[in-house]
């Protein structure tokens, strides 16, 4: 009688669940009920006739996404019989979900105990309470943890009709910014390497030979400009697309409607980044032969001033804004530089920075990459406002700053994304395992930025959408086209963003 009195002894499960949720809330204290449910934060052990009994422990909080959660647990023990199946159940209107609910499900298990089970609850709804679980099943039958309340992000990552738009290798993507579904690829354009621009209907980019306009739901060509023979770069302002191109050293200006040329400058040497605009002015740097700076009428494209560069090319990357003109890039000196963009009069000179750096000029202060340091310097007297130390030096950086509400976001060497302050760089927080050569897009309510492959970075083939104000993830979106080559421009809930510097002509 002993053996068969042990035989049907009852299973002792201990489970200690702690959930990786934020806005998770300890349920209100309430009797327990048939089933096995505890009050959250109490270790008492229930015993239900015909099933196993549990102890829980209170659940814990750290974060949560508007459609999705990631839970966890730790089995102390199996009872002295093979588990078979176990994970968690869930439910937004059962109060005590069982295996009846909505679960996740992981199957055997031999240990060793303690063991730690994890699952991520996807398709959730937003804003919604749900009641979560653990449970483990063995021959004796199914114990369950004490139930866990836990309420979703109110804002979904992006509307219905919300779009993200990135080149890759073998075309141009536009992807549902709502679930990650491709829309539509066009493979007409061949590899893509800068961020397109959004005009009213229309998808705007540069490559290869050509300025391309596209339709933004389908992605049909609606127009191709014929630039030259590679690299056309494009800025797009108030219509008009004003591009440049290495090969034949011009720069144009396109009708972003029709694709009409308005007109053409030619340089005295090529031209590898986009044009800076300005007011009246569109400028552009040129290398090789003749290595210049130079300002266009943005009505006319006739010459309004010119400096000859130094070295054999000029300044790389410029960004102007009210006024004032920010140059980087020199291979003589790396420097950065600020000319009055109406004369091409020098101001100051700041001296080193990253060979490739992007300036961002906001609100008379100009962030960049100090191959070190991200930086700020005061545009009126150049002076240094503000450094942050990274951990990875950048000598050839690709990305820009994004400024907003505040913060100021940039990414290092090492792949790793800073919010600092923008008054005075202090950190706000840091989020790993990002491209470093892709700069970050602010877009409604998410920062968005191309994720890395963990322990390098080598970039991976997800975004992430982050908690602009916290850091905290809200979403992974994988990208299941081509890997992209560029940054990503978003469309979310009718307006269009566009990533790091670029977000100034919005």
């Amino acid at each position: 009688m002993k053996s068969a009195s042990f035989f049907f002894a009852w299973l002792a499960l201990l489970i200690g669940l702690g959930m990786g949720l934020q806005n998770c809330k300890k349920a209100d204290p309430d009797p327990v009920k048939p089933g096995g449910t505890t009050n959250p934060g109490s270790s008492t052990t229930t015993t239900i006739t015909g099933s196993p009994s549990i102890g829980a422990t209170a659940p814990t909080g750290s974060g949560i996404a508007s459609s999705s959660a990631t839970v966890s647990a730790v089995i102390a023990a199996n009872g002295a019989a093979p588990i078979h199946q176990r994970e968690f159940v869930y439910s937004k209107t059962v109060q005590t979900p069982t295996l009846s609910d909505s679960k996740t499900e992981k199957g055997t298990t031999s240990g060793p105990f303690p063991l730690t089970i994890s699952s991520n609850l996807t398709g959730l709804e937003a804003n919604t309470m749900y009641y979560v679980r653990a449970y483990a099943t063995n021959e004796k039958g199914t114990g369950y943890g004490a139930v866990a309340q836990l309420k979703t992000d109110p804002r979904a990552v992006a509307s219905s009709g919300s779009f993200l738009y990135y080149g890759t290798d073998k075309g141009m993507v536009a992807m549902d910014a709502a679930n990650g579904a491709i829309v539509w690829q066009n493979t007409t354009l061949g590899y893509t390497k800068y961020a397109p621009f959004i005009v009213s209907d229309k998808v705007i980019v540069g490559s290869g030979t050509s300025v391309w306009g596209l339709d933004a739901k389908t992605g049909g060509i609606r127009w191709e400009f014929k630039a030259g023979n590679s690299n056309a770069n494009v800025t797009v302002q108030n219509g008009i697309a004003y591009a440049t191109t290495d090969g034949t050293n011009m720069v144009y200006a396109i009708d972003a409607g029709t694709g009409t040329q308005k007109w053409a400058y030619k340089a005295g040497g090529g031209i590898q980044q986009q044009p800076a605009v300005d007011k009246d002015v569109v400028i552009a740097a040129s290398y090789g032969n003749d290595p210049a700076l130079f300002a266009l009428n943005i009505h006319t494209g006739t010459l309004k001033w010119r400096r000859r560069g130094r070295g054999s090319v000029g300044l790389l990357q410029t960004m102007a804004s009210d006024g004032n003109l920010i140059g980087a890039g020199s291979t003589v000196d790396s420097a950065l530089v600020c000319f009055e963009s109406s004369t091409g009069k020098p101001k100051w000179n700041f001296g080193r920075i990253g060979y490739y750096d992007h300036p961002t000029l906001v609100g008379g202060v100009v962030y960049v990459n100090q191959v070190f340091d991200l930086s700020a310097i005061n545009v009126a007297t150049g002076r240094l406002v503000w450094k942050y130390a990274t951990p990875s030096a950048n000598f050839y950086p690709s990305t820009s700053f994004v400024i907003d509400n505040g913060l100021a976001y940039a990414i290092d060497g090492g792949g790793i994304l800073y919010a600092l302050d923008s008054i005075n760089g202090a950190r706000r927080w840091s989020y790993p395992a990002v491209n470093r050569d892709a700069s970050p897009t602010l877009a409604g309510d998410g920062l968005y930025v191309l994720g890395a492959t963990a322990g390098s970075t080598s970039p991976s083939k997800e975004l992430f959408v982050l908690n602009p104000s916290t850091g905290v993830l809200r979403a992974t979106i994988p990208l299941t086209a081509a890997p992209p080559t560029t940054r990503v421009t978003a469309f979310i809930n009718g307006k269009a963003y566009y990533p790091g510097a670029l977000s100034l002509y919005q």
